[in-house]
């Protein structure tokens, strides 16, 4: 089954009107990242 993965506030950082809610958008974005860092196995390292 797909999953959604989503990053929210994304244009905080570009609209002045947003400001306030930059610290919001980059916990969400942070967050969004280590979702998909953990879809990702570790392949063994052969030596």
């Amino acid at each position: 089954m797909p999953r959604f993965i989503t990053a929210e506030l994304t244009l905080a950082h570009t609209n002045p009107a947003m400001a306030e809610l930059i610290p919001l958008a980059e916990k969400s974005l942070a967050e969004a990242e280590r979702d998909i860092d953990d879809l990702w196995t570790p392949a063994p390292v052969w030596a």
